[in-house]
């Protein structure tokens, strides 16, 4: 070499072999092969430790080293910056510890000084030092130089590097904008608030990666909820942790989807924050405090009455305030506190067991119960056997009444709590939403709000019982009111028996209608032969064939979803690919359990207008079908800070664009205004 230097032969850089050490093999890979003056450039060093050994991060965590690199330039380089790529988590015992049980590849951007000439050749010697652990550790060293000849010209890159930066480019962080991550200091925990630029639904998993030591308790996992296409983080702190002097929170937010290709780590640097602030410029709820929620749930109680799920139920409560209204005021009253009571010890039981089931695991949401083809098929039986009532076929619920007069007010209160479920009221679905992310006492207060609401006219009319005197007195009339009521009943029916055909198939409906038929003649013979025991035996196995064959309905396999000509089917891969075009794309969260979805699609979507709309402006209409039950759209019901159906999301054409939610009940000029302003070409 110093020969050739002597004669002013250039020589060609020296490339480094890779040196295999430690369990490891460790090389040096530089960005070109030349320089020119003031150029900023890139050197690699990759490290591949043999299987189940591993290497570490930059913080490792409780226990390791990282890997460290000694430089040795000319005067004038200068080393600006240290790439590491996403680590992960590996545990050893009672030690949680990050790094690398696979290759990577580390980046360090270096910038050359602008007085070097085309004649110059520049030498970079490297000291790489590393520990690799499995159930023990082995330090490793090695040492590498590299020779640069200086040109004019561009420099050469070197393929090697390319091989492996292509390789392992989607492991390297990236920095969002400045205002999409706020920190703040929570006593306890940290908190990261992020709204990334490009929301994507259905992240299941995230780990906080802190560039500094001992600020965070590693062991502990951190508590994620999605609410607005905003992601919050709470970090459990370190008991070592200097409080006082953490002005910033630094490091890698990691976030992983089961079954999906990891994405790229987001690189933190934010100064914590004392207090709260607001963050987002549209939230979806609009409730910043649980006050708000409470009065929004009081509406949507109140608004839940003249939904049609309940009308049934509203029909024989109100008869069953004209009946006892001959019985005076106080009995009256005295009803409506135990129908309240009953609405309100309804929607806790509710509350618990969503609460229960989301702590489980479970993806759930507001009617969650419709998604069983069981429950469907007791609710299907017990309106059956409700409108046989009306009907005046057989009386049930004598006996029990003798026993306790408010006890039937009380299962009234049940009873319409139940049929309420499928249905959501307009500022309903904000109150659940505000919920989701908060502490479980939350839920139970706004869901007693909701009950309450839910109850308010009917403890209102028997606490002023002069309301009642503007509907006729009892008489034949009620007798007849009441067997209408028995066939808007049997339209329940018949509209559980779609559900069910949505849910399972045809043959599921033929079933529980062959059940219901065969429970219909044991009530029949019921009626007939109260009397007679050997007959009361005969109707009560006749019954309990009925229910056999209803709930062999509930048993059959689930039909395929039908796609229809507009609407694709939710799912998040091609949702991710459609948000990635060009294109407008519309998502409507719906099941055929929820009436408000089913008026929206015949109103709205069936609107030859809409859909002429839609197909002019190229809209990809995305259809999340919640009948079934299906984790992932739980999981994106959540994501847009949402717990209840219907509600329909609208992403412009131009996806910087932040996407828009349409309220829960619309009309074709509402969906048109807002293609118009966000589908449009700009």
């Amino acid at each position: 070499m110093i020969l050739l230097l002597g004669f002013g032969v250039s020589s060609a850089p020296a490339q480094t072999e890779p040196v295999r050490q430690a369990n490891t093999e460790v090389e040096l890979i530089p960005q070109f092969l030349s320089l020119s003056r003031g150029q900023e450039f890139w050197v690699g060093v990759r490290f591949t430790p043999d299987p189940d050994w591993h290497t570490y991060w930059r913080n490792p965590g409780d226990s390791g080293l990282p890997p460290s690199v000694d430089w040795q330039f000319p005067p004038g380089f200068t080393v600006e910056e240290v790439v590491w790529p996403r680590p992960h988590r590996i545990l050893a015992g009672p030690l949680v510890t990050f790094g690398y049980d696979g290759e990577t590849f580390l980046l360090f951007r270096i910038r050359s000084p602008t007085d070097v000439f085309p004649t110059d050749e520049i030498p970079l010697t490297a000291r790489v030092k590393w520990l690799t652990c499995q159930e023990i550790c082995i330090p490793g060293t090695a040492s590498f130089s590299w020779t640069f000849a200086v040109s004019d010209a561009s420099p050469a890159p070197n393929p090697r590097f390319l091989k492996y930066h292509k390789k392992h480019r989607e492991q390297y962080p990236f920095h969002e904008d400045v205002n999409a991550i706020r920190a703040y200091d929570r006593g306890p925990v940290w908190e990261i608030v992020y709204r990334p630029s490009q929301f994507v639904p259905g992240m299941d998993q995230v780990q906080f990666y802190p560039y500094d030591a001992d600020i965070v308790d590693y062991q502990a996992m951190h508590e994620f909820t999605v609410k607005d296409g905003v992601y919050s983080v709470r970090i459990k702190k370190a008991e070592t942790a200097d409080e006082g002097s953490i002005q910033r929170l630094e490091g890698l937010l990691v976030f992983d989807k089961e079954g999906y290709p990891p994405l790229r780590p987001v690189r933190i640097d934010v100064a914590l924050e004392k207090s709260e602030m607001e963050f987002g410029s549209r939230p979806i709820t609009g409730l910043s405090s649980l006050w708000g929620a409470m009065v929004f749930a009081f509406i949507g109680g109140l608004i839940l009455n003249l939904m049609p799920c309940v009308l049934p139920v509203l029909s024989i409560k109100v008869l069953s305030l004209i009946e006892k209204s001959k019985h005076g005021d106080d009995k009256i009253f005295g009803s409506g506190v135990m129908f309240t009571f009953g609405v309100v010890v309804s929607f806790w039981v509710l509350a618990g067991v969503m609460l229960g089931l989301r702590f489980a695991g479970q993806q759930i949401g507001w009617g969650f119960q419709f998604q069983s083809p069981y429950f469907i098929v007791f609710m299907a039986v017990l309106f059956f056997c409700l409108a046989l009532n009306l009907f005046g076929l057989f009386e049930i619920g004598t006996g029990l009444t003798r026993v306790k007069a408010s006890d039937n007010s009380f299962m009234n209160g049940v009873l319409a709590t139940i049929v309420a479920t499928p249905c959501t009221a307009p500022f309903m679905g904000s109150a659940i939403g505000y919920v989701l992310t908060k502490p479980p006492v939350y839920t139970v207060i706004v869901f007693t709000a909701l009950g309450f609401g839910m109850a308010a006219p009917y403890l209102l009319l028997t606490k002023y019982p002069r309301f009642l005197r503007a509907v006729p007195k009892p008489g034949p009339w009620m007798a007849h009111l009441k067997q209408f009521l028995g066939f808007v009943l049997m339209a329940v029916v018949v509209w559980l028996c779609w559900v069910l055909s949505l849910q399972n198939g045809a043959l599921s409906v033929i079933l529980l209608l062959g059940g219901l038929l065969i429970l219909g003649l044991g009530c029949w013979v019921y009626a007939v032969s109260r009397k007679g025991p050997v007959m009361l035996v005969v109707a009560a196995l006749i019954g309990l064939a009925g229910l056999y064959t209803a709930c062999l309905a509930a048993a059959t396999p689930e039909a395929a979803a039908e796609e229809g000509i507009v609407w694709e089917p939710y799912d998040e891969e091609k949702l991710l690919a459609y948000l990635k075009t060009d294109r407008p794309v519309f998502l409507d969260f719906t099941a055929a359990w929820c009436l408000s979805c089913q008026v929206n699609d015949r109103t709205v979507f069936q609107d030859k207008r809409v859909a002429a709309r839609f197909r002019e402006l190229d809209v990809i209409a995305v259809k999340a079908d919640w009948t079934n039950h299906d984790p992932k759209i739980t999981r994106a019901v959540n994501g847009y800070g949402k717990n209840s159906i219907p509600f329909y999301v609208l992403y412009p054409r131009d996806k910087v664009k932040e996407y828009i939610m349409l309220p829960e009940l619309i009309t074709p000029g509402i969906v048109l205004n807002a293609l118009e302003k966000y589908a449009v070409d700009p």
